[in-house]
């Protein structure tokens, strides 16, 4: 009997031990630093079509910081995707920068990854097609 319990004493130590090491992508929603939009100077809003609009009102910032920071944040493995949708890179009056870049499934946040959706990428579809500035190629 004493070593029936010591045969599994044995097995159950590692299998406790590993179970401990895996990391649950699943989690509840990540608190990140939100953006403050009276912070910004401008916004520069890139589609994966090498088009940009470079944004530069404070309602146009507002709208585009409200969604970026209403966004669940949810913690996802690191990739390396070839494309991204849409790249955004926000640039601060004291000229320090941050990029979000969306892929369809992923959103890598100054080199963070996230989980993303379709829903997200459709959002910024729309947002973009209401910003009305020239478009530019990159």
């Amino acid at each position: 009997m004493k070593q029936l319990l010591f045969f599994i004493l044995i097995l159950l130590i590692p299998l406790l031990y590993l179970s401990g090491c895996s990391k649950d992508y699943d989690n509840d929603p990540l608190a990140i630093k939100k953006f403050s939009s009276e912070d910004i100077e401008k916004i520069v809003f890139n589609q994966c079509t090498g088009k940009q609009k470079i944004i530069t009102e404070n309602k146009d910032i507002s709208k585009i910081i409200s969604y970026i920071n209403s966004i669940e944040y949810r913690e996802a493995k690191k990739d390396n995707p070839d494309n991204w949708a849409y790249y955004i890179k926000i640039i601060n009056k004291d000229n320090t920068q941050a990029e979000v870049k969306f892929v369809i499934n992923k959103i890598e946040f100054n080199n963070d990854w996230y989980k993303g959706n379709a829903y997200i990428i459709n959002d910024l579809d729309k947002l973009y097609k209401t910003l009305n500035y020239v478009e530019k190629d990159f």
